[in-house]
């Protein structure tokens, strides 16, 4: 300390010293005023210095950004790992292993929080979240369980990040992927502020996969803002739902995740300006893929893909019901009504979107004289399985007729069912039969409200259903 500086501190304490007097007589005076005055000052002081570490009774509000962890051979990621990155939200950045998607946590009430998924301008809300504590290591945890799909979250949250797995017991009881996410980021994929967006994917491609076995067209639709892209992919079987990702440095990355599907895209421009890349499907699945700009490209007729067999004229089928019980479709009891059978699966979103148009479209249309029937065919083989998967389907999604029970997947099982149709093409399928039981259409795949083409559709669909009724 320098001789100033004590010289200064000798003069304050002897100001002090004189002052006491007249400090204390005032101190007295005002005793009734200022210790009030005093208790709030204190209060406020402290209560300003204290920080909650958990100001949620479980996980913050607001955007979070979650990664899937599809390569098994970089997944596993020790916790103390997320400890030393809490700073560092892009420590999942575009890895060809690492499949990032947005959700938000939404507080209903103080005590109250739901997940909503998003996907471009879907919204999947999980309402099922049980939170608790981890015993070994004293953190919160949560199971975010999802009905429909039979898939579940189990994580450890803390602050801004967490950690755990995505399990979908459909595909299996060992079927599960790692799992991080990072409070507070907003952006799918990361980008690199120094690169730009520096090709156009505006527009309709014509597109080419290939899984080493088969080859199958597609159609991508895509629309561009600066670097970011959304759209879809369109098969001849269904689409692909929403996607959302990144224009950046001369390629693409796409990513999608609706609680069972976990869809990666990722493409570089090559010299003659086509796309070329692979495409993943959760930690099971690898197609490579290629495409290129066409305005003009066109998939097969969608009523073209499956056919009655020769010798079949009626269709007729006895299904057991979810109560077990026996339900004929056809017959002679069914002659003059129309009737619209969807054949489909529990396990697949593009027959969740066909559900939710046909519940939609029978609340707001006239039905009279049209009967609707739900074929369906399951991943779980034991009955009982299926049947519990069938029954949170039909009261998730609200579906009011019957819903059949026509086994597993398994192509003999569902050959055997559909004697009367050549192949089944697509999940879902919808049949449409008119008043004398004859196949009238037999419609394969579903465009969903994600495609250009979802709009035509309904419009066709009420059209020919609306003469089916009227003939």
């Amino acid at each position: 300390i320098s001789v100033r500086s004590i010289l200064v501190l000798k003069q304050s304490y002897a100001i002090f010293v004189l002052l006491i007097p007249s400090i204390s007589v005032l101190l007295i005076s005002m005793k009734k005023l200022l210790f009030p005055f005093l208790y709030l000052v204190l209060i406020s002081f402290f209560s300003g210095c204290i920080v909650p570490t958990h100001p949620y009774p479980g996980m913050a509000p607001g955007i979070w950004r979650g990664v899937l962890y599809i390569d098994q051979k970089t997944a596993i990621r020790p916790p103390q790992d997320l400890a030393r990155n809490k700073a560092k939200p892009d420590y999942a950045t575009k890895s060809d292993g690492e499949l990032p998607f947005l959700f938000e946590v939404v507080y209903t009430d103080d005590q109250t929080f739901y997940i909503e998924i998003i996907n471009g301008d879907e919204r999947i809300i999980l309402d099922d979240v049980k939170t608790g504590r981890d015993r070994t290591s004293a953190k919160d945890t949560a199971r975010i369980s999802i009905p429909l799909y039979d898939s579940y979250f189990s994580v450890i949250y803390e602050e801004g990040i967490m950690q755990g797995y995505w399990a979908d017991k459909k595909r299996g009881p060992n079927y599960s992927i790692p799992f991080a996410a990072f409070h507070s980021n907003e952006k799918r994929f990361l980008d690199d502020v120094n690169k730009m967006a520096d090709m156009d994917i505006n527009g309709t491609w014509s597109v080419t996969f290939d899984n080493g076995q088969r080859t199958w067209p597609a159609l991508a639709e895509f629309r561009q803002k600066g670097k970011q892209i959304e759209g879809t992919i369109r098969t001849e079987t269904g689409d692909y739902r929403y996607l959302s990702g990144l224009v950046e440095d001369g390629k693409i990355y796409l990513s999608t995740f609706d609680a069972t599907h976990a869809y990666l895209f990722h493409a570089k421009q090559i010299a003659d300006g086509s796309l070329y890349g692979f495409f993943k499907s959760g930690n099971h699945y690898t197609a490579s893929w290629t495409a290129h700009k066409d305005q003009s490209i066109q998939l097969r007729n969608a009523d073209s893909l499956a056919h009655m067999n020769k010798g079949f004229e009626e269709f007729r089928l006895v299904l057991p019901d979810l109560e077990g019980n026996p339900v004929e479709i056809g017959g002679e009891n069914a002659r003059g009504t129309v009737k619209v059978i969807q054949i489909m699966g529990t396990w697949s979103p593009n027959c969740k979107d066909e559900t939710a148009f046909l519940t939609e479209y029978v609340k707001g249309r006239p039905t009279d004289g049209v009967d609707f029937y739900t074929i369906a065919f399951e991943k779980y083989k034991e009955p009982q399985k299926a049947i519990k998967s069938l029954r949170t389907f039909q009261r998730e999604m609200a579906v009011d007729w019957p819903i059949l029970h026509g086994g597993s997947i398994d192509r003999s099982n569902v050959d055997s069912v559909l004697h009367m149709i050549d192949r089944l093409a697509s999940y879902p399928t919808m049949i449409f039969i008119d008043k004398q039981n004859k196949v009238r259409r037999i419609h394969s795949g579903f465009n969903g409200p994600a495609t250009s083409v979802y709009t035509a559709f309904t419009i066709d669909f009420d059209e020919y259903l609306q003469k089916l009724r009227t003939e």
